[in-house]
């Protein structure tokens, strides 16, 4: 995603546009992450972009009423990342701040699991440990999500934090395999983080995961492009450059084919 993304909003450079725009941040933005997630799925040379989504290692903790686990995936495959829609979208230019409402019909996780669980069933808690095949699907996800910008010591652009506001689901199905090498005991596991991932997630304990996941994709792929701006305003003009905005006269990217 990296080149992507340097190649996507170098173009303001390369065309020598002003440092300065008085189109809004937020629209700009917007139509940005709209082109952006019809791209994520483009190979760069044979490696897919953010479709899907790969994380070698992955610590999970949750607690919430009658459960109580941690769980550590390995070799996390992530798809469905690449089918969001922005729905609503605000930038404060005085905080420096962009908000944004976005769905997902469904996103898929497969991987490996380690887990440690307390489980209070009838009022009795039991202790669950073991590894197994992890598959977990999220269906029809609401998400607020924000970043701002700040300045490093050079004076350069830099996206300070992102962060999940809110977090909401409509299903969570759960078909997670060889957990202690029996069915009975998968079945059960597979019933209980269905209802517990649902009322983790009414509760809003999952955005801390969600934000901890998401907040190193991010910072660590933007920042270093952030680096060629000094402001606000410069990035605005890229982002216009790079998505085809006609007041520029520039045409951006193509879509994958």
């Amino acid at each position: 995603m990296k080149s992507f993304v340097c190649l996507f909003l170098a173009l303001a450079l390369v065309n020598g546009l002003p440092t300065s725009s008085q189109e809004d941040f937020g629209q700009a933005m917007r139509v940005f992450l709209t082109r952006m997630e019809r791209q994520m799925e483009c190979p760069m040379g044979t490696t897919p972009i953010l479709a899907p989504f790969v994380i070698e290692s992955l610590p999970l903790k949750m607690a919430s009423t009658g459960l109580d686990f941690q769980m550590n995936i390995t070799n996390l495959y992530i798809s469905g990342l690449n089918t969001y829609q922005v729905v609503v979208s605000d930038y404060d230019a005085a905080t420096q701040t962009y908000t944004f409402l976005s769905d997902t019909p469904r996103v898929q996780l497969l991987g490996q699991y380690t887990l440690e669980s307390t489980v209070v069933v009838g009022g009795l808690p039991i202790k669950m440990t073991g590894d197994g095949f992890l598959d977990m699907t999220m269906i029809d996800g609401r998400s607020i999500m924000s970043f701002n910008f700040g300045s490093d010591s050079n004076g350069k652009l830099t996206m300070e934090s992102f962060t999940f506001k809110n977090m909401t689901c409509g299903e969570f199905q759960s078909r997670n395999t060889g957990f202690m090498n029996n069915v009975n005991f998968s079945t059960f596991l597979n019933s209980v983080l269905e209802n517990g991932m649902a009322l983790v997630s009414s509760e809003n304990e999952l955005v801390d995961f969600m934000t901890s996941m998401y907040s190193k994709m991010m910072l660590e792929t933007f920042n270093p492009m952030l680096k060629m701006f000094t402001s606000v305003d410069q990035l605005t003009t890229a982002l216009i450059a790079a998505t085809g905005n006609a007041t520029t006269g520039v045409v951006g990217l193509p879509l994958c084919q």
